[in-house]
């Protein structure tokens, strides 16, 4: 991942495992993202999800909720993170449901064509441009893919942050605008939708 191994990476995030997610932000984001998945099954409900870069499993525990009939799997390379996903999650409905992994998001350990959705909610940025070919392996055509890219305004990463990006051909430019972000274009998928919040903007796409 980026500059820094795997294993740095993970000691990053799990030393904010304990309080991510402080203020509420990061899950209202989850949420708004699968709200706008949701739009594209008009009506149907997808049964397989994927929550790539879980996080706390603020997208995986909203997925749970508005698609009744789907499974989730949730992957993340902190085992912390992991950890504390699982302890928020409790006994909520469905949590059966829910799959844990702790593993690198790309590859995501799925088969080939078996998801009906990708979820990535505060992570895409960390990954790059390599996720949008993983995504077409794992998605059935026609599948779903909605994801977060914070804006370029709103993105100051200090350097422990900085250093877990990926490298700069791989990179994906931050949107600066909603014109921006309606705008973009992104190879073997359909821009179906977006929508703006205050510190990312959310993109709903189509695999071809």
């Amino acid at each position: 991942m980026g500059f820094v191994p795997e294993s740095a990476a993970a000691d990053t995030f799990d030393e904010l495992a304990d309080d991510y997610d402080a203020d509420g932000s990061h899950e209202q984001l989850a949420r708004k993202l699968v709200v706008l998945a949701a739009t594209g099954f008009n009506g149907w409900h997808p049964r397989a999800v994927l929550d790539v870069g879980t996080g706390t499993g603020a997208a995986a525990r909203s997925a749970l909720a508005t698609f009744p009939a789907a499974w989730v799997t949730a992957v993340d390379i902190s085992p912390a993170m992991i950890d504390r996903a699982r302890a928020l999650t409790g006994q909520d409905t469905g949590r059966n449901r829910i799959r844990w992994l702790c593993a690198p998001a790309i590859p995501f350990p799925a088969p080939d064509g078996s998801a009906d959705l990708v979820l990535c909610a505060s992570t895409l940025h960390f990954l790059g441009i390599s996720a949008f070919d993983d995504w077409q392996r794992v998605l059935r055509p026609g599948g779903l893919a909605a994801f977060t890219l914070p804006w370029r305004s709103r993105f100051r990463p200090g350097p422990s942050f900085a250093a877990l990006l990926p490298a700069p051909d791989q990179q994906l430019p931050l949107p600066v605008s909603e014109p921006d972000a309606a705008a973009r274009r992104w190879p073997g998928f359909e821009l179906l939708a977006t929508a703006a919040a205050d510190k990312a903007a959310a993109f709903l796409l189509r695999r071809k």
